[in-house]
C-alpha cells in the first residue's frame, strides 16, 4: 500500500468508525516541550548552591526549624 493510499484508507476508516484512531494522521505538539524560562549563569548557580548547602544556620540541609523532629 502506498503512502497516499494508506492515508486515504485510514482517513476513510476513521471517518466511518471502522478504526478509532487514524495512524496516518500527523502528530503535533501544541507547544514546545521543556523548560523555556530564563536560567542562571554557572557562577550564580554556584553561589546559590553554596548558600543552600551551608550549615551556618544550625539546621540540617533541607530542613526548616518547623519540620525538625522534636
Amino acid at each position: 500500500m502506498t503512502s497516499v493510499a494508506g492515508k486515504k484508507f485510514f482517513s476513510h476508516a476513521h471517518r466511518t468508525g471502522v478504526v478509532l484512531h487514524n495512524p496516518a494522521a500527523a502528530l503535533g505538539s501544541p507547544q514546545p516541550r521543556g523548560f523555556q524560562g530564563a536560567t542562571l549563569t554557572l557562577g550564580e548557580q554556584r553561589v546559590i548552591y553554596r548558600r543552600w548547602s551551608s550549615r551556618r544556620d544550625g539546621h540540617r540541609t533541607g530542613q526548616s526549624p518547623q519540620t525538625r523532629a522534636i
